[in-house]
């Protein structure tokens, strides 16, 4: 009988510390604080592929990186976990080499299949570094969509207010849509 209640007491205090732990969390940063900055992406390769950790908490942008251009179902997956630290920053690399220093590379090239150029996409967690795109410093992503059209003007004009394009196309000597990735913070 005192081994149950050994059990049952340390159950209890393990719940109890899990409530005053989430509780605290709660009083000190709103559920919209928590999640509002993108820490992870990656590029899963078929229609059906689920992210990492049985795909919990990804979200899948609907556009599909090889459109037109008969290549692999490619798509841009983006993750947002608090106390993680935030991606701050992307790269477009046109060319299967190592990342820019400070970024991550993820290893898929995101013409697979298609026979246009090696694009592979690089992010950075670095705050403060200078953003090539934007002509401000690297601060915290907020977002990450990709637009795509039948040419540079039509994909830039569906680019969501407040987010900056990358004028990278990712479909490059693929045919299909010209495909931009574009982001806000």
């Amino acid at each position: 009988m005192s081994n149950i209640i050994k059990r049952f007491s340390k159950i209890f205090m393990m719940f109890f510390l899990l409530f005053t732990i989430t509780s605290t969390i709660r009083v000190n940063a709103s559920s919209d604080d928590m999640f509002r900055y993108v820490t992870d992406v990656t590029v899963l390769d078929g229609q059906g592929t689920t992210p990492p950790n049985g795909g919990f908490g990804w979200q899948k942008d609907p556009y599909d990186l090889n459109r037109g251009c008969g290549g692999a179902y490619l798509y841009l997956w983006k993750y947002r976990l608090p106390f993680k630290k935030p991606i701050t920053g992307f790269y477009i690399m046109n060319t299967n080499g190592t990342a820019p220093n400070g970024h991550v590379k993820i290893n898929v090239d995101l013409n697979k299949g298609s026979g246009g150029d090696y694009i592979y996409l690089c992010y950075t967690r670095e705050e403060g570094l200078d953003d090539p795109y934007s002509n401000s410093k690297t601060s915290p992503i907020t977002d990450v969509k990709i637009v795509g059209g039948s040419s540079f003007t039509d994909a830039k004009r569906k680019v969501p207010s407040g987010y900056t394009l990358i004028p990278s196309d990712l479909n490059k000597n693929a045919g299909g849509d010209y495909i931009y990735l574009c982001y806000k913070r």
